[in-house]
């Protein structure tokens, strides 16, 4: 059994490949991170953000989200220097969503 190897031309349309797949992947993250700010912002506006508690730096809220309507709990844990939400793309990918963006929106000093 003859075995070909492959031709520096195959690996220049792989490579290729590649590369055009880590630029559509990076500007799908960069597209869902700015759906997830504008998100946040209609959260806000609509009043679907509630805090029910601020105590030691220890901040919970609730959410409703928009797909479903289910309300997520979320907040942050000094103790554990930590922000959480229990909606699935949190939970699930740990990204900052929606829900923790727009209460961080709310709860944290703005940069200069």
């Amino acid at each position: 059994m003859l075995l070909l190897s492959p031709s520096r031309f195959d690996y220049r349309v792989r490579a290729g490949a590649i590369l055009h797949r880590i630029v559509r992947e990076h500007r799908y993250v960069r597209s869902v991170m700015a759906s997830a700010e504008e998100k946040a912002h209609r959260l806000l506006i609509e009043g679907r953000l509630t805090i029910e508690k601020v105590v030691d730096g220890l901040i919970i809220a609730r959410c409703r989200g928009y797909s479903d309507g289910e309300v997520y709990t979320l907040g942050y844990r000094p103790d554990e220097k930590r922000w959480g939400c229990t909606c699935p793309g949190n939970r699930d990918f740990h990204r900052v969503c929606a829900h923790l963006r727009a209460l961080q929106l709310v709860v944290l000093k703005p940069r200069d």
